[in-house]
């Protein structure tokens, strides 16, 4: 795999759902959704609904970027899954 880990097992999925798993870190593509995402993420992380939830939590993505931090994801095929952000 490049650019990332697969997750997949080597025997068959017996389960009738066929899954493509793998982390890498976020593509441009990725980014723009993870970022037009931030409010809702902050939302569903803090349990608090508020107008500037989106600002916030870019705020918060853009000061960890200063220290080094990036979005690692988890994507099934093409389709992002889920994300965090480390250093």
């Amino acid at each position: 795999m490049k650019n990332g880990v697969s997750l997949n097992p080597q025997t068959p999925n017996k389960g009738g759902i066929d899954m493509n798993l793998t982390f890498q870190r976020a593509t441009e593509s990725q980014l723009t959704e993870i970022y037009s995402l931030a409010g809702v993420n902050r939302e569903e992380a803090t349990n608090h609904v508020s107008a500037d939830s989106r600002e916030k939590m870019i705020e918060a993505y853009e000061h960890s970027a200063k220290f080094g931090a990036y979005f690692l994801c988890l994507v099934d095929g093409g389709t992002l899954v889920g994300w965090t952000q480390n250093r």
